[in-house]
């Protein structure tokens, strides 16, 4: 803003200049005239019309960055006085020399009006443009938690898996904004990728309109806000409600830990989902509590699949990468025991010592494990965060989605 106020006062200056009848050299077009062209007009009323319009446009720089409807009047303000302007300049500041004919005057004017004509509808058709430009830029994001997934829908939007949430803070203020990186700045409307005293921050907010939203996930910081305070806050607590209830909880040990959860899902399949994990296996144990034995069906003996990403790419698919896995064509049947019976599904899933190890190297990753199962689509599947260091490899987290 320090920038656009340093401007606004450089332009009041050569307003300042131009309504003392100075400064025709400075207006754009005019100074390139011939000498014969130029001696057409009235040079001390055209930079008197033109200071004025310098005046106008000066003022609008000021106000600029105070709000959206601000900017808004700032490009009406400009087009108007521009249009104003063309208007007053080929119409009063042509002169009448004693060289020079009435109807060669004539012809000049009706030259230089269809000229004008062409100027104000291209500077509308210009208006009009931008303005649509900056109405659907300025609507406020719209948020959606499904799946578990935060989809910001807007300009720069995008989709944040709450798996990779690390934490969720409430704060009524912001980090000083230094530049624009990618992004959207309209008055106090700031959209996309921005550098500021904390370092690099994706933003979604209306700067007027507190509280701010600050969402830590593995890769950046997002910062966010609703179109009042009571939407703000009523946001912030969905996501907190969402991901306390995608957590399975787990010990950061080598040993084995078991998370439970319960929850109905289509198809009359009511079960109750374990995910055990250790140092060398992953598994499900499910529990169909129905009265009826239900039988799974796997299109090979693949029946689950692991993926590791880092920062949104995928590193290692255990079912592309490991050629063993779905060597085999035929399918598989499993039944799933009735009345609450535990049913072990992929035992032995030996793959972290036996593969990531020697395929990936050391760092933080997010994984998905997941049936491959058609029945099993609408069980939750997991994610989470591991870290493989020095040959070893250790669970920080694990969510159901």
């Amino acid at each position: 803003m320090i920038v656009m106020y340093i401007l606004a006062g450089l332009m009041f200056v050569l307003s300042i200049m131009l309504l003392s009848g100075r400064g025709s050299w400075l207006i754009a077009g005019y100074n390139t005239m011939s000498k014969e062209e130029q001696n057409k007009y009235d040079r001390k009323k055209l930079t008197r019309a033109t200071g004025m319009m310098s005046i106008i446009i000066s003022i609008a720089m000021l106000a600029l960055g105070l709000s959206l409807i601000n900017a808004i009047i700032f490009l009406i303000a400009i087009f108007v006085s521009v249009i104003i302007t063309i208007i007053y300049t080929n119409k009063y500041c042509l002169k009448l020399d004693s060289d020079r004919e009435v109807t060669d005057l004539i012809i000049d004017k009706r030259k230089l009006n269809n000229k004008t004509m062409i100027g104000i509808g291209l500077a509308i058709i210009i208006a009009l443009l931008v303005g649509i430009s900056m109405y659907f830029s300025s609507k406020p994001p719209v948020y959606a938690i499904s799946n578990g997934t935060l989809v910001i829908s807007t300009q720069y939007g995008k989709s944040v898996y709450l798996s990779e949430i690390k934490s969720v803070q409430l704060k009524n203020n912001l980090p000083v904004i230094q530049s624009k990186i990618n992004g959207l700045g309209l008055g106090s409307i700031q959209k996309g990728k921005f550098s500021s005293d904390i370092g690099n921050v994706t933003l979604y907010i209306d700067t007027s309109k507190p509280p701010f939203i600050y969402i830590k996930t593995t890769s950046e910081l997002i910062i966010l806000n609703d179109q009042s305070k009571s939407k703000t806050e009523a946001l912030f607590d969905e996501l907190n409600s969402d991901i306390k209830k995608s957590i399975v909880p787990v010990e950061k040990s080598s040993s084995t830990s078991v998370g439970t959860v319960s929850k109905p899902v289509k198809r009359n399949l009511e079960y109750s989902l374990n995910l055990t994990y250790s140092k060398s296996m992953m598994k499900f144990l499910i529990i169909n509590n129905t009265s009826k034995d239900i039988e799974l069906i796997f299109s090979n003996t693949h029946t689950f699949d692991f993926i590791l990403s880092k920062n949104g790419n995928i590193v290692y698919d255990n079912y592309k990468d490991n050629p063993n896995v779905a060597k085999f064509a035929w399918e598989t049947h499993q039944i799933l025991i009735a009345n609450g019976d535990i049913n072990y599904i992929g035992q032995g899933y030996d793959i972290w010592y036996e593969n990531l190890t020697k395929k990936v190297n050391d760092g933080i990753y997010n994984f998905e494990f997941y049936s491959t199962s058609e029945m099993l689509k609408d069980v939750p599947h997991f994610k989470g965060q591991l870290e493989i260091k020095d040959g070893n490899v250790n669970v920080n987290s694990i969510r159901l989605n």
